[in-house]
């Protein structure tokens, strides 16, 4: 029902308005009607320890039983973004090798932008090459080693590729070379490395 207004009549007697009892008559209404709303039980209505779910509350007194009340999961226990030791579901960092994203399920994303120069002057074929030595993961790998992604973002010239070397390891690259299509002396070149694997096994 809709709220019922107590009439007090003209000031300063009140004139007009309601009498005591009916003014008490709508006052007790209303309560009845927010203990009803609020999910009271019994005679006289005494309201549950725990608002329902179904009368916008969590129907839980603790945090537990609330998040249980309201459907909610493990996640909503932890931050977003923290550090794995204290069940974060995304650890970033970062050292002078690069940056990493660490994830609650054990996966680990590495990544590092570097700036190399090399003599690209080997003949490789109609190509030639040059090599690098091997760059560290700013995280260690564990398990299966990373999967591993090499390319050139800015070099001398336009066609640039990288190749593999040496084996990728648990903590680094492994060697690898730069190609071009022409002979390139002292070659400046910024390579990307992107490593996939696992942090935790």
């Amino acid at each position: 029902m809709s709220k019922q207004t107590i009439n007090l009549g003209t000031a300063p007697t009140g004139v007009g308005g309601d009498t005591p009892r009916s003014a008490f008559t709508k006052t007790q209404s209303n309560i009845d009607e927010i203990y009803a709303a609020l999910g009271a039980s019994g005679s006289p209505g005494t309201l549950p320890a725990s608002l329902p779910v179904a009368q916008g509350g969590t129907g839980g007194t603790t945090q537990a039983t609330a998040r249980t009340g309201l459907g909610l999961g493990s996640a909503s226990t932890v931050d977003a973004v923290g550090l794995m030791s204290n069940n974060a579901i995304i650890e970033t960092g970062s050292s002078a090798t690069g940056i990493w994203t660490k994830f609650a399920d054990g996966t680990m994303i590495t990544q590092h932008r570097g700036t190399i120069a090399l003599n690209i002057t080997t003949v490789y074929g109609a190509l030639f090459y040059g090599s690098s030595a091997a760059i560290s993961f700013p995280q260690t790998f564990v398990g299966d080693l990373p999967k591993l992604s090499l390319s050139v973002s800015n070099g001398p010239v336009a066609a640039l590729w990288v190749g593999r070397q040496s084996a990728v390891t648990a903590s680094s690259t492994g060697s690898f070379i730069v190609i071009a299509p022409s002979s390139l002396s002292n070659a400046v070149v910024v390579v990307d490395i992107i490593g996939i694997g696992r942090w935790k096994v």
